[in-house]
């Protein structure tokens, strides 16, 4: 059947298949590649939101301390200092939900609750 075709073009006729099946491979590669770097990235945005977020919860608990060491001593110690830590607290808190304001689309628990929940089913 291919005894009449030159060598030239059997070559070519088999190698073909072979640069198409690479196209195919280094696709799927490039796409895999992809993911693995918009995951990466999502981990960096998380990391961001987490140290915010750990940084609010550790305000919140310095006046919480401060708060039950004022109602122990009826109002006698921690009186100034619950002042300072209450300020403390609110900054933090608005630099808190200015940072969700900034990163809505990404820190959203809706959002943060579809991309992880079908990995964990999946895994």
């Amino acid at each position: 059947m291919f005894n009449h075709l030159k060598l030239k073009i059997k070559l070519i006729a088999l190698l073909i298949p072979l640069l198409l099946g690479l196209l195919v491979y280094s696709i799927v590669l490039l796409g895999d590649r992809w993911h693995q770097q918009h995951d990466a990235a999502l981990v960096v945005e998380r990391m961001y939101l987490l140290k915010e977020a750990s940084s609010l919860v550790h305000e919140l608990q310095k006046e919480r301390g401060m708060t039950s060491g004022f109602l122990a001593s009826k109002g006698l110690k921690f009186g100034d200092a619950l002042k300072v830590q209450r300020e403390k607290s609110e900054s933090q808190l608005s630099q808190y939900m200015n940072y969700l304001e900034q990163h809505k689309t990404k820190c959203q628990p809706q959002m943060l609750s579809d991309e992880i929940l079908p990995q964990h089913k999946a895994g």
